[in-house]
């Protein structure tokens, strides 16, 4: 069966980028219970691991049967210390016991302001780390961000496909977007550095503040201010 849902992809392209980046996870998995529902001695993981989950989804309806959805992906980062903490264990050691906070970093750096290619509108955010008080020598960190992104449901219906589209800003476009995408297209949702615009086609007669003009002809999208570097502009097409 196809993976069609974006809960779904954000889940695979989530643990494909820990994969790619951080090797000393060991075991990356979905969070089904692992670290606490277990018959043996130990969990059914390799430490360290890192186990993946989407939780708490809100969704708004919108247009064209397409919804915004706002949800938090939790990631917990476990390891088995071989030695402890305490003042009197030698520091390579004591080190290698708080090795989950350094994985919890790395990942926060691979996937902190990361955005999945064509499903997110904006990117991921760190909310929140926690630790887990444990009765066992597991030592585990719960890692949350938070996300946005629109489910484009039945819209994808018929002869017009809706599809995503993100533009990462440099500060040297002037308030001007020009790209193939965005030809022959209609832009249903804008949104630029996580606040609502107003789209405009061409020919309107001034631009007006908070409302973007698009030239489907040319592929160009004209805002009334200018960039900032880093910005990012995301909106979801509708082919004409």
């Amino acid at each position: 069966m196809a993976v069609i849902t974006p809960e779904s992809n954000l889940l695979l392209k989530i643990q494909q980028r820990i994969l790619d980046n951080i090797p000393e996870i060991r075991w990356i998995d979905a969070d089904q219970g692992q670290l606490e529902f277990f018959t043996s001695t130990r969990p059914p993981v390799v430490f360290p691991c890192a186990l993946i989950d989407v939780q708490d989804i809100t969704y708004r309806d919108m247009q064209d049967m397409m919804q915004q959805a706002i949800g938090n992906f939790t990631i917990r980062i476990a390891i088995e210390p071989a030695a402890t903490f305490s003042s009197t264990t030698p520091t390579q050691y004591k080190e290698k016991a708080i090795t989950h906070f350094e994985l919890a970093g790395k990942v926060a750096k691979w996937l902190n302001n990361w955005r999945a290619d064509g499903i997110l509108t904006i990117d991921f955010t760190r909310k929140s780390l926690v630790t887990e008080k444990r009765d066992d020598p597991y030592r585990v960190l719960l890692l949350t961000f938070e996300c946005r992104w629109i489910d484009t449901g039945q819209a994808n219906q018929g002869n017009a496909t809706v599809s995503s589209f993100s533009y990462a800003t440099t500060g040297n476009e002037d308030g001007i977007i020009t790209a193939d995408q965005l030809k022959n297209v209609t832009i249903i949702w804008l949104d630029r550095s996580d606040a609502w615009w107003g789209v405009a086609t061409e020919g309107q007669p001034t631009l007006e503040p908070r409302k973007a003009i698009h030239d489907p002809v040319n592929g160009t999208l004209t805002f009334a201010s200018n960039f900032g570097a880093g910005e990012t502009v995301g909106m979801l097409l509708k082919g004409l």
